[in-house]
């Protein structure tokens, strides 16, 4: 047990002390070390109880240290044993008369020479207190005294230096611009070294030896910007005529620089140890220089003897031992030099590991001077990588890391795994951060800076690992210095759990906050409303925005901020708009995270007019425009779809330094071509960032797996999803989904529950995103079981089982609702549309009462979005309940009033509806047309089509088709025929002969594409029959038919051409008046009219057939 507690005490101590340590040395018992060694070596043990005791070095009998008295032994016995009672923690391992009986034994028995009772290799180990291998009589490592035999090198031959300083007939130099030395130091222009030399000898000579010793060191620093000899020569002379007392660090350090210019390696290997023998008080000047010239020419056996001169091991004639003997311990010089050219640090890496490669490691815990050497470097190396506001350096940190891992008697220390973690948090690693720290905590250290975790907790944050972050909050607790959070820890813990939403538990760490430091400033305030702004709980962003007014704390423009994109994601444009009023009128100044949200809300809607005067308002007041600015106007093209701009803004920032990644806003442009189905434009945009080195986020990598599912590779998206799992991405559900519907696009349902099955299985919660794959997944699936059935027959059992887990739900971040904790309506529309489609009306009534009762349940209970309305319009109407359909549709328009109104931030005007959503309300429109003209309800239809337009919305072709036939229904023929010709027949030239004639041959060439304004055969056949109904009237004689007749031959010229012109006219008008007896105007009518409608465009109709479906 004794040999154990030595060992331990020797490595944890002195070992410790050679790896540049500044440990406290560790007092051993003087008796334990003369038992030890007088077991082996009696001489060792007497020298033990001289210098022993405190696991310093032994030395032998003639070094000078033993050359003590007898008195002093005597006399020192007493007061050692007395002062060394209080250190000692082995004394109770042997009696008192044992220890006496020790120290007398140690102090007796003489050495015997060259002699070992145990010699070494046979089983014991041979103990001292300062080494474990074996030492010759001066106690230096064999390994590391130089060999006596060999004498070092001569000194070179010294240069011919001034004999006298200055030189004799001095005089100024021809076109001498300066009057003085101080004039030339104040130019900062180099090259003036004649006048330097001039004007500090005869003109600038102070008497004070402060600003003499000043005025030197200029004169030196500026000579040294020469690489003349000449100018050498004189830095050497000026040196060397100074009384070496008087030398500074800059003199020591001067003079190498000199010598080595002049390659006179020895010549500097002597200045070095003049400073270090003569200079004791000095930093030791000039090793840094030394080592780092021949550590970049890779003579490294200059470099081992300049650290073997450091350490305080060489023995050179006239070298001076200092009792520390270690000179880079004492004056706290490294091995690895200063570099002042960063860009040399590659060369000299790679020298340092070359170099270290070489040196074998060694098998024992012996001192060897190279592998010392090698590991200071290398380390040197790291520290000099991971310093403070170090720029990214590559990989070069972690060759160094490995390396040094790699070597077993290398010790990592705490401070270099700190300092690499900080490194790598710095520079955003976040992924090779977060997981040195996991292993660094293995380690169980203390007192870890609290400014480290919060960069750490940083870094789990932007990896969105909520997990890792409430690890670290507890290892504050645990292993931080301060043991506690402080203000940032919590700012950042709130700030990541505001991102996520998570309210009540910003609002418990809000309140220990408080308990603390207070709330007294708006910034205390921001993460709590930003929780509930991520929600889409504006109500109770609001509240806490009234509590900081009501605590006296005055808002500033971050608190407004967050308001008004609370306001903006809830889609209310009128309070965001209020708000930004609020802010000016409290004094306070729009910054560009303002500017930034109302761009947002004009990219939300598509309002290209006011995102451009936005974007010139933000240039014009001179606020910055960061990545985020660039981003919110190329999201405002891409909702128009005007890519030539878009585009032009990616050309604009290609170059263009931000602080943000510009990857976003590459992503946007992406994306909305493989929206339009543009998927060679995206790999083209895709070989243009990695032209620019533009790297590949978390989101371009969703671009390139949707693209591969688009082109029917989802074998290569499976394989791109691997690859950022390996490349330390962390996987959300988003990108299962892209999967999932790839699959779902093929018709593969067994693939997307495959998938579905895997992203639970790595620990994913399903969001209402995977839900909403899934249950379309599932609806199809379960609709090929009843195909050939209608009606309400027809049940999706496992659909609606998913359903019902809905309530169960918890926040969702992935919905697309304003209010992230509400059920959410499109999850339930994909269900409603299959029974629609299956004519199970009553089924699908019941999945949309389903939702209602889910929703008013729910605190943030949402409802119905535009979708949704529309398509209970159309259940309603095939069901035959208009009434019903008619607040669908009043509910609809409300809906889409909301969301599709331009943004007006002044309040100046009255708001019409964005350009882009002109269109958007449209097919409800031609729904509700339709069911009001089943129940003659035509006043209605007036006034809504009158009401849409006034709202700023336009009728699309299909609309004014279904309008003119609404008219020709309700007997108003001239009102349908003036609003054909004003409104449908602006291109009839164009298709007259396709109208008239139903022989191809009579029509001519089949156009490739019908014009997007045109009326239907449904609307000009109409209109005839009209017309026949009024030509016959008049051959009756009725008056009020001739005139009516006249009336549209004058108003409407060119719809009387069409309905004159169509062949087998009769033929024609008795379908006519045949289908509205029979059918009237309903759905099925529709159906057997213009087959199923896919997808709805300009060459589509509602009541109206599309051209390529009518059965004539």
């Amino acid at each position: 047990m004794l040999e154990r507690v030595a060992v331990h005490r020797l490595e944890s101590g002195g070992l410790r002390l050679l790896r540049n340590g500044r440990a406290r040395k560790r007092m051993l018992h003087s008796g334990f070390w003369v038992h030890g060694a007088g077991e082996l070596d009696l001489a060792s043990a007497a020298a033990s109880w001289f210098g022993g005791a405190t696991g310093g070095e032994c030395y032998g009998e003639d070094h000078p240290s033993t050359a003590r008295n007898a008195t002093q032994q005597s006399s020192s016995q007493s007061n050692a044993t007395s002062r060394r009672t209080d250190l000692i923690q082995l004394d109770f391992l042997y009696p008192s008369g044992a220890l006496t009986f020790l120290r007398h034994f140690g102090r007796v028995i003489p050495r015997r020479d060259g002699s070992q009772v145990f010699p070494l290799g046979r089983g014991k180990r041979d103990y001292s207190s300062s080494t474990q291998v074996p030492e010759d009589g001066l106690g230096v490592p064999k390994s590391v005294k130089p060999s006596e035999s060999k004498k070092p090198p001569p000194l070179e031959p010294m240069p011919d230096l001034l004999p006298t300083v200055p030189e004799p007939g001095l005089r100024r130099p021809d076109g001498d611009p300066f009057n003085r030395i101080g004039d030339i130091r104040d130019s900062k222009e180099n090259g003036h070294y004649e006048s330097c030399w001039y004007h500090y000898w005869h003109m600038c000579v102070p008497t004070n030896p402060t600003n003499r010793l000043i005025w030197r060191h200029f004169l030196i620093r500026y000579l040294l910007h020469s690489r003349h000899k000449h100018e050498t020569i004189r830095i050497m002379s000026l040196i060397r005529s100074i009384p070496q007392r008087e030398w500074t660090a800059m003199e020591y350090e001067s003079l190498v620089r000199c010598y080595l210019r002049l390659d006179m390696p020895r010549r500097a290997l002597e200045v070095l140890r003049d400073n270090v023998t003569k200079k004791r008080a000095s930093r030791d000047s000039g090793f840094e220089v030394f080592m780092r010239h021949y550590i970049l020419r890779k003579q490294f056996h200059l470099v081992e003897e300049a650290w073997t001169i450091l350490r305080g091991l060489d023995e050179s004639p006239g070298m001076q031992k200092w009792p520390t003997g270690d000179r880079a311990l004492d004056l706290n010089t490294v091995a690895m030099p200063s570099m002042r050219e960063p860009e040399l640090f590659g060369q000299f890496f790679d020298a340092c590991i070359e170099y270290a490669k070489s040196v074998p490691e060694k098998k024992y815990t012996c001192f060897d001077l190279r592998d010392e050497l090698a590991e200071a470097l290398v380390k040197g190396c790291l520290r000099y990588i991971t310093r403070t506001e170090a720029p990214w350096s590559g990989d070069y940190w972690e060759i160094a890391w490995l390396f040094i891992r790699k070597r077993n008697k290398w010790i990592s220390v705490k401070r270099d795994w700190e300092r690499v973690i900080h490194y790598l948090a710095a520079h955003r690693q976040d992924a090779a951060a977060t997981w040195r720290y996991k292993r660094y905590r293995i380690r169980e250290p203390k007192a870890v800076p609290v400014s480290l975790m919060n960069r750490v907790l940083k870094c789990f944050a932007r990896m969105e690992d909520y997990d890792g972050m409430w690890m670290l909050w507890d290892d504050i607790y645990l292993i931080s210095d301060a043991r506690r959070p402080n203000e940032e820890s919590y700012s950042v813990l709130m700030a990541a759990l505001a991102r996520r939403g998570q309210a009540a538990d910003v609002r418990l760490l809000l309140q220990d906050f408080e308990s603390q430091f207070g709330l007294s400033q708006p910034i205390h305030f921001s993460h709590i409303m930003q929780a509930y702004v991520e929600r889409g709980e504006i109500r109770g962003a609001l509240d806490w925005f009234d509590r900081m007014k009501e605590l006296g704390v005055k808002p500033d423009t971050i608190s407004y901020n967050i308001i008004i994109n609370g306001f903006r994601r809830v889609g209310d444009v009128d309070a965001a708009a209020a708000r930004v009023q609020d802010l000016l009128a409290e004094g306070l100044t729009p910054d560009h995270s303002t500017y930034n949200i109302l761009l947002r809300i004009c990219a939300d809607r598509g309002d290209v007019t006011g995102a451009e005067n936005l974007f010139e308002l933000i240039k014009k007041s001179g606020i910055e425009v960061d990545a985020y600015t660039y981003e919110a106007m190329v999201s405002v093209y891409c909702a128009v779809g005007d890519m030539q701009k878009a585009e032009a803004i990616l050309d604009q920032i290609v170059g263009m330094q931000f602080q943000n990644s510009v990857s976003p806003i590459w992503n946007t442009v992406m994306s909305k071509y493989l929206e339009d189905g543009n998927q060679e434009r995206v790999n083209q945009l895709m070989a243009v960032m990695h032209q620019h080195k533009i790297p590949f986020d978390y989101y371009t990598y969703g671009i390139v797996m949707h693209s591969l599912c688009l082109a029917d590779k989802i074998d290569v998206a499976e394989e791109t999803l691997t690859f950022m799992k390996e490349s330390g991405f962390k996987i959300n559900t988003d990108k299962f989904v892209i999967l999932m519907v790839g699959y779902l696009s093929k018709g593969d349902y067994a693939s997307v529950w495959e998938t579905f099955k895997r992203m639970i299985d790595s620990g994913l919660r399903a969001d209402f995103k995977t839900l909403a794959v899934l249950l379309k997944s599932y609806a199809h699936a379960e609709k090929q079981e009843f195909d050939g059935v209608e009606g309400n027959e027809v049940f999706l059992s496992a659909t609606e089982n998913i359903l019902d887990g809905l309530s169960q739900q918890d926040l969702n971040l992935g919905s697309f609702d304003h209010h992230k904790s509400s059920t959410p309506a499109w999850l339930f529309t994909p269900v409603i549309n299959v029974y629609y489609h299956k004519s199970a009306w009553e089924r699908a009534i019941a999945i949309f009462e389903r939702f209602l009762g889910i929703s008013k349940n729910e605190e943030y209970g949402v409802s119905p979005n535009i979708q949704m309305y529309g398509s209970m319009m159309r259940v309603f109407l095939a069901g035959g309940d208009i009434e019903a359909a008619k607040q669908m549709w009043y509910g609809l328009k409300a809906a889409s009033i909301y969301k599709h109104k331009a943004v007006d931030i002044n309040q100046s005007t009255q708001r019409k509806i964005v350009e882009v959503y002109e269109n958007d309300i449209a097919d409800g429109l031609s729904t509700i047309i339709r069911a009001l003209v089943k129940v003659g309800d035509y006043e209605t239809i007036d006034n809504e089509v009158q009401d849409i337009q006034q709202l700023g919305y336009t009728l699309d072709n299909v609309n004014w088709n279904d309008y003119v036939q609404a008219m020709v229904l309700a007997g108003r023929t001239l009102e349908a025929a003036v609003t054909c010709e004003k409104n449908l027949m602006s291109r009839w030239r164009e298709v007259r002969l396709y109208f008239m004639y139903q022989d191809p041959l009579m029509r001519g060439e089949d156009l490739k594409e019908m014009p997007a304004v045109r009326p239907f055969l449904r609307t000009i056949e109409s209109l005839a029959t009209e017309l026949r109904s009024l030509q016959t009237a008049r051959q009756a004689g009725n008056e009020k038919a001739k005139q009516l007749l006249i009336a549209i031959y004058r108003d409407a010229p060119t719809v009387w051409e069409a309905c004159d012109g169509l062949e087998d006219l009769d033929e024609r008008i008795n379908k006519e008046l045949y289908f509205r007896l029979q059918k009237g105007v309903d759905e099925n009518w529709r159906r057997e009219n213009r087959g199923p409608r896919v997808r709805r465009d300009s060459k589509q109709g509602i009541l109206g057939a599309a051209d390529v479906n009518i059965p004539y």
